[in-house]
């Protein structure tokens, strides 16, 4: 961490810098573990954190509950835990996802990992059907 915050951090700062002054957003994609960076992130000014693994040990609703009014987690669609799930299971997994991030406004569902051949055909309709779920407003009157 100290060396992450030595030789790291001041260069995610000025390109997050970088990105306000020209009036957009600073996105940062970085796979792994990212609990004990999050404070860091929000500091050097990121607006969104893609992507946030479950299976790297990161906590999604403990984050959001502590940075969703700081930062834009994109995730929701873990693909790597995904594809030993049953299709009903990776469903209510996003759905579960999608219940915490719609608390804050700042969520952004999107996937935690590339999606491989080695996802299961019916895991993958899972998703579109998850996300025609939600763009038909089937969680649009329902508390989070």
């Amino acid at each position: 961490p100290r060396m992450w915050k030595e030789f790291v951090y001041p260069h995610l700062k000025r390109l997050s810098d970088a990105a306000h002054e020209a009036g957009a957003l600073s996105l940062l994609h970085s796979c792994g573990y990212q609990m004990p960076l999050l404070d860091a992130y929000v500091e050097a000014g990121i607006d969104m954190l893609q992507s946030f693994q479950p299976l790297a040990g990161n906590d999604f609703a403990a984050a959001y509950e502590q940075y969703g009014d700081k930062l834009t987690f994109i995730t929701g669609i873990d693909t790597q835990r995904g594809e030993s799930m049953s299709p009903q299971e990776f469903r209510d997994d996003i759905l579960q996802a999608y219940a915490i991030g719609r608390q804050k406004q700042r969520f952004v569902l999107g996937m935690t990992h590339m999606l491989q051949h080695t996802m299961p055909m019916d895991n993958v309709h899972a998703i579109f059907d998850v996300i025609a779920m939600i763009h038909a407003g089937a969680f649009e009157n329902r508390s989070s």
